[in-house]
């Protein structure tokens, strides 16, 4: 297969009060639309653990003490041309100073039509 993906699936983990201000964030700059349909987005809860190191300021936890929380994975799929803005909105509505984004590339159906 020669050919490049065109939509990326987006995801990230964030503070469960946090969910539905992202998400009305991404409905607004329309990244989430996938052929006929808009505000396609899935989240769901996770147990996520880290440790603070020195010198973070982090939005839950201390420095050097191990954080146990349940989070929401937020994730959605990303036409390219809309990947920027999908950061760009995630960085701003985000509340950790280091949020975990992964981008994974992606092939869907139409491509292969």
């Amino acid at each position: 297969m020669d050919m490049e993906p065109r939509y990326f699936k987006v995801a990230t983990y964030l503070p469960q009060d946090k969910t539905e201000e992202l998400i009305g964030a991404l409905r607004e700059i329309t990244v989430n639309q996938i052929g006929n349909y808009s505000d396609c987005i899935s989240y769901y809860p996770v147990q996520s653990t880290w440790t603070c190191l020195d010198g973070s300021t982090p939005y839950i936890g201390k420095p050097g003490e191990i954080s146990r929380e349940t989070e929401d994975k937020v994730e959605f799929l990303c036409h390219e041309d809309d990947l920027r803005r999908a950061i760009s909105a995630i960085r701003r509505f985000h509340p950790y100073e280091q949020p975990v984004i992964d981008i994974i590339p992606m092939y869907i159906a139409e491509d292969f039509d």
